[in-house]
């Protein structure tokens, strides 16, 4: 939810995103909180160091699937550990985490899954299509939001 301002009245009013919405229809809300002892283990089993934010990340969003249109067909921006350990080549992720600068480990993918979502130590959300990638959103709702606006790399890192 964000404070707006009512213009007519002057008063602050909590108006709901398009990004929390979708969330919230793929089984989101404030305070989730799944067991994650075997995403956990998925990255383990990759060889991927975990992090606080990862884990803070995986009790919130693990599993949660939104069902979207892109290109004017049905696709899917889904988050899920064990998923995204068996797609995403660990290569490019040590790639990513050089350009982006810190550590980064896949969360989930867009896009028929052509774009690998990864999680920055530092909670900043990335995405990769092999060569390219970039920041999606600086959180989860703004990644969220860019991702259904199709808007691309909040900022691109070669």
């Amino acid at each position: 939810m964000r404070k707006l301002l009512d213009l007519d009245t002057g008063s602050e009013v909590m108006k709901e995103s398009e990004a929390e919405r979708e969330l919230r229809n793929a089984g989101w809300f404030h305070g989730r909180n799944v067991e994650i002892g075997s995403e956990l283990d998925a990255y383990q089993r990759a060889g991927y160091e975990t992090f606080p934010a990862l884990s803070s990340f995986l009790r919130e969003y693990g599993g949660i699937c939104l069902l979207i249109s892109h290109a004017g067909r049905p696709d899917e921006i889904w988050f899920s550990a064990s998923r995204a350990c068996s797609l995403i080549d660990t290569q490019w992720v040590r790639e990513y985490s050089i350009r982006a600068g810190v550590a980064v480990v896949p969360i989930g993918a867009a896009y028929r899954d052509h774009l690998a979502i990864m999680l920055g130590e530092n909670e900043r959300i990335f995405g990769g299509y092999d060569n390219e990638f970039g920041l999606v959103g600086v959180d989860i709702q703004s990644a969220v939001s860019n991702l259904l606006e199709n808007r691309g790399f909040v900022t691109p890192l070669l």
